[in-house]
């Protein structure tokens, strides 16, 4: 009689009768794949499959921040791009409202507002890209280990020779 073997973790063959029940039960698989993807797709979705729904608490208020910076820099750069078209649109029926401004004093003004909404959306695409590569870190990360048994201290060492007494630090890391 032949005995019947199958494949275990990594490829590796195991005899049926040595496989316990608890190896055959499907585990569910967490993946950073998927976290990253779901917060492409949606921004905070992969803390949320991550299980790091405090983090919600900080994306949010600072893309909506970031939003507000872009609308209130494109409206002030708006109304100043609009009273250089009306100053030099050569119609003596259009009112300048800004008339008390040199042209030189628009311009510095446009191109300050300007300047700052096109912050506003490379700042944006940063916080978006970030999101998605801290959820795909807490994606890698979800399985590790944070046990009682993992420890580090540091204690203050001193030591003496042949130039006199020093000061240092001793790191002890226990996995």
């Amino acid at each position: 009689m032949h005995a019947k073997f199958t494949a275990g973790y990594h490829g590796y063959v195991y005899p049926k009768d040595t496989i316990t029940k608890a190896d055959t039960s499907k585990q569910k698989l967490h993946s950073a794949k998927k976290a990253a993807l779901m917060s492409a797709v949606l921004p905070g979705l992969g803390q949320v499959y991550n299980r790091k729904y405090w983090k919600l608490g900080i994306i949010y208020p600072i893309m909506g921040g970031v939003a507000y910076s872009f609308a209130f820099n494109q409206k002030y750069f708006a109304v100043y791009r609009d009273a250089l078209r009306i100053r030099y649109d050569g119609d003596p029926t259009t009112i300048d409202q800004f008339s008390l401004f040199s042209d030189d004093r628009i311009v510095t003004m446009k191109n300050y507002y300007q300047r700052y909404r096109d912050l506003s959306v490379i700042g944006f695409a940063a916080i978006y890209v970030l999101q998605v590569i801290d959820a795909a870190v807490d994606g890698h990360l979800y399985n590790f280990d944070v046990g009682p048994d993992l420890s580090m201290q540091w204690t203050p060492v001193f030591t003496a020779d042949q130039r006199g007494p020093s000061a240092g630090l001793s790191l002890r890391l226990t996995l």
